[in-house]
């Protein structure tokens, strides 16, 4: 899928697209309740000194 993108963005036709947001994800916001597959929770690292 990554790849396919990449491909995309670097042939011609990327250049009649302004403005628009290209979801990579696997397909995860395809599936599920709500457009998610998974419930999980990014937690904030603490920064090392």
């Amino acid at each position: 899928e990554v790849a396919e993108a990449i491909d995309w963005l670097l042939s011609p036709a990327a250049s009649y697209v302004n403005g628009a947001v290209l979801t990579v994800d696997g397909g995860v916001t395809t599936v599920g309740v709500g457009g998610a597959a998974f419930d999980y929770q990014i937690e904030a690292r603490t920064p090392r000194l």
